[in-house]
C-alpha cells in the first residue's frame, strides 16, 4: 500500500501528479525549443514565414487559455473541473505535437499554410491541457506544505519531461534518420506515446478536493470585477509574461550561438539540458527556502542570478567551458525564479476567494497562462526578426553583423527583460498578508463542512 501522511493523500499520487507535468512540460520543451530550427534548417522555410507560424500558433494558444480557463469555471462534475479536460484532450493533443514536425512537400507558401495550420490546432489542445493540469494544484488540496510537497513533484516531473526531451532528442533525430529524413517525425512519434501514458496516469491517480459551492456560478463580468481587485496577481502575470519571454528568447537563441558564434554545435544538448536539471536539483530546497525568506525574495534572487550570470557569459567569449559554466548559473538562477510559480498563483487563488467568497481558479491561471503564452508566441516571432535583421542566412558564414544579432537573442535581451522583472517583483507583496489569509480560508472551510453534516 502507498504510504500516506495524516492528510490521507498517498506519494502515488503525487507522483503521478508530477508525471502530468513530465508530459505538458516535455510537450512544450520539444515544441518550443526545436520547431523553430526544424523550420528554417530542416523544412527549410524562410526565417519570416517560420516567425509568422509560431507567433500565430503561440497566439492562437494563449487565446484558447483564456478560452480554457473561463469554461472551466463553468464545470463541475463528480471527477473534478480539471481532470476531464484533461482527459478529454491528452492524447490528441500528443497525436498532433506529431503533425508539427512532418512537412509537406509543396511550394514556400503551402508550407506556410501548413505549418499555421498544424500549429494552431495543436495548440487549442495544448490549451486544454495546460491550463487544468497547470489550476489543479490549487484544487488537489488547500494545505500549504501538502501544496509545496505536491510542488516537489511537478517540478521533478516537469524538468525531468524537459531533460528527457533535451538530452537524447537530437540523438534520437540523428539515429533515426536525421534532419533531412524523417528523423524529426520518428523522433517525436515516440514522445508522444510516452507523454500521452504520462497524462492518462495524472487523470486517473490524482483527485480534486476543493471545488466551488453547488451551483456556484460566475459570470465573465464578474469574474472580471473579482479578479482585478488582486493587484498582486495583477503584478505576477506580467512578471510571468516577462520571465517566459526572456527565457525561450534564450533558449531559441542557444542552436544559433553554439553552431555559428561558437563553432561548437555539439554544446547546443548540453546547455538546453541544464535548465531542467537545474530545475529539479532546486525543487528539493525551495520549499524551505520559500517558507523561509517569502515568495518574492526567492523570484528576486533568481533573477538576480539570471542577470549576473548572462553578464559573465559576455567575458568569458567562446570559452566552451566558461560557456558552460555561466550557463549553470543561468539555469540555476532560471529554476529559482520560476520553481514556485504555480504555489504562488495557488496562493493568489487563495487570496481572491478570501476577499470576495469567490473563487475563479480557472480564470486566474488561464489569465496567467495567457501573459505566459503571448511572451512565448512573441519570442518566436522576435528571435527570427532579430535574426534577420543581421542578416542571417542558415548553413552561412556568420558575419559580424549577423553575430551581434545572435548574441542579442542569447545575451542581451534576456538580460534586459530579467532586469525588468527584478523591479517589477519588489511590487509584489502578498507574502506579508497570505498567513492570515490561510489561517481565515481554512476555518472557513471547515465551518461549511459542519453546515453541511
Amino acid at each position: 500500500m502507498a504510504e500516506k501522511r495524516k492528510s490521507g493523500i498517498s506519494r502515488k499520487e503525487k507522483f503521478c501528479f508530477g508525471l502530468g507535468d513530465f508530459a505538458v512540460n516535455g510537450t512544450f520543451t520539444f515544441v518550443s525549443s526545436y520547431l523553430l530550427y526544424f523550420y528554417t534548417d530542416s523544412a527549410r522555410i524562410g526565417l519570416e514565414a517560420a516567425g509568422m507560424i509560431l507567433l500565430i500558433g503561440r497566439t492562437v494558444d494563449a487565446f484558447a487559455s483564456i478560452g480554457a480557463g473561463y469554461v472551466m469555471d463553468q464545470t463541475n462534475t463528480r471527477w473534478g473541473t480539471c481532470r476531464p479536460y484533461m482527459a478529454v484532450c491528452g492524447v490528441p493533443m500528443c497525436a498532433l505535437m506529431c503533425l508539427l514536425f512532418w512537412m509537406p512537400g509543396v511550394s514556400e507558401t503551402g508550407k506556410l499554410l501548413y505549418g499555421c495550420v498544424s500549429y494552431a490546432v495543436f495548440s487549442l489542445f495544448f490549451a486544454f491541457v495546460n491550463v487544468p493540469y497547470s489550476t489543479l494544484l490549487s484544487v488537489i488540496t488547500g494545505e500549504n506544505r501538502e501544496r509545496l510537497s505536491f510542488n516537489i513533484y511537478k517540478n521533478i516531473g516537469a524538468n525531468m519531461g524537459g531533460l528527457f526531451v533535451t538530452a537524447l532528442a537530437l540523438f534520437l533525430v540523428e539515429s533515426l534518420g536525421g534532419a533531412a529524413g524523417n528523423g524529426y517525425l520518428k523522433s517525436v512519434v515516440l514522445y508522444a506515446v510516452f507523454f500521452s501514458a504520462c497524462i492518462v496516469s495524472c487523470v486517473v491517480y490524482t483527485k480534486e478536493r476543493i471545488g466551488r459551492k453547488p451551483g456556484e456560478h460566475l459570470e465573465f463580468s464578474e469574474t472580471i470585477q473579482v479578479v482585478k481587485q488582486n493587484k498582486n496577481w495583477l503584478i505576477f502575470i506580467f512578471i510571468q509574461f516577462l520571465s517566459l519571454l526572456y527565457m525561450v528568447i534564450h533558449n531559441q537563441g542557444t542552436f544559433y550561438y553554439t553552431k555559428y558564434y561558437m563553432g561548437q554545435e555539439s554544446l547546443n544538448a548540453m546547455i538546453l539540458s541544464l535548465p531542467p536539471l537545474m530545475c529539479v536539483l532546486a525543487a528539493f530546497v525551495l520549499p524551505a527556502v520559500s517558507e523561509r525568506i517569502g515568495m518574492k525574495y526567492v523570484l528576486i534572487g533568481g533573477n538576480v542570478l539570471v542577470v549576473l550570470s548572462l553578464a559573465a557569459t559576455m567575458l568569458v567569449g567562446k570559452s566552451a567551458a566558461g560557456v558552460v559554466a555561466c550557463a549553470v548559473f543561468t539555469s540555476m538562477g532560471w529554476s529559482i525564479a520560476s520553481g514556485m510559480v504555480f504555489v504562488i498563483i495557488s496562493q493568489l487563488i487563495d487570496w481572491t476567494e478570501w476577499q470576495s467568497g469567490k473563487r475563479p481558479q480557472g480564470s486566474m491561471t488561464s489569465c496567467m497562462t495567457f501573459l505566459m503564452k503571448m511572451g512565448v508566441a512573441f519570442a518566436g516571432y522576435v528571435v527570427p526578426w532579430i535574426l534577420d535583421l543581421g542578416g542571417y542566412v542558415a548553413g552561412e558564414s556568420a558575419g559580424a553583423q549577423t553575430i551581434l544579432a545572435i548574441k542579442a537573442n542569447f545575451i542581451y535581451v534576456p538580460m534586459a527583460l530579467s532586469v525588468a522583472v527584478i523591479f517589477l517583483t519588489l511590487t509584489y507583496n502578498l507574502d506579508q498578508t497570505y498567513p492570515k489569509v490561510i489561517k481565515e480560508l481554512q476555518e472557513r472551510r471547515v465551518q461549511t463542512e459542519k453546515q453541511k453534516n
